[in-house]
């Protein structure tokens, strides 16, 4: 988990909250920081999560357009900003866009800091897994289409041969199959004719 906030007493406490979780945190004090310590992981794709503060150094909305900036590096982190109550509004209308996956209004409350991150994250990493579960389910639909519709060409160059009263040779090459119906003793004979 990337920790991104300009100020050193709540990113301390952020950082606080989230110590007792199952998080490895990285902690950055501003957007340039944050880039360069991504860039510089061995896999950058191990980022699950980047929580940063909206108003990051540098203007309002920083925070937003550093999680657009790492967006290329880490496509697949959850992205979650943290804001005053007077941003709500905005989040909200960011949230439909798909700017950012969650937000949540400042809290000096550590306990309520960790619920929201684990709730958020949790939600998220079911979300992940269904996408992935469609996918491959996606992926068997179109491998049984591909069967259906080889299995109907085969039937169509199906082939059946009387071989006398009662007797039939039946074969679908294309399936390397081939069945001899109703078999008295005697019917070899007649397929060797």
């Amino acid at each position: 988990m990337l920790l991104v906030d300009d100020d050193r007493k709540r990113l301390s406490l952020v950082q606080h909250a989230l110590l007792g979780s199952d998080y490895e945190l990285l902690s950055a004090s501003g957007a340039t920081e944050a880039l360069s310590i991504v860039r510089a992981l061995p896999n950058p794709g191990d980022v699950q999560l980047i929580l940063t503060q909206f108003h990051l150094t540098g203007g309002t909305g920083k925070g937003l357009q550093l999680l657009d900036d790492l967006k290329t590096v880490v496509p697949k982190a959850m992205r979650m900003l943290i804001s005053s109550p007077n941003d709500a509004d905005v989040f909200r209308s960011l949230i439909k866009d798909s700017s950012i996956d969650a937000f949540f209004i400042e809290s000096a409350d550590a306990e309520g800091i960790e619920h929201r991150v684990s709730r958020e994250f949790g939600i998220f990493q079911e979300q992940k897994k269904s996408a992935n579960i469609i996918q491959a389910l996606e992926q068997k639909n179109q491998q049984l289409y591909k069967t259906n519709q080889t299995l109907g060409e085969a039937i169509n160059n199906l082939q059946l041969f009387k071989v006398c009263a009662g007797v039939y040779f039946l074969q679908i090459p294309e399936a390397n199959l081939y069945i001899l119906c109703g078999c008295p003793a005697d019917v070899v004979k007649h397929l060797k004719q």
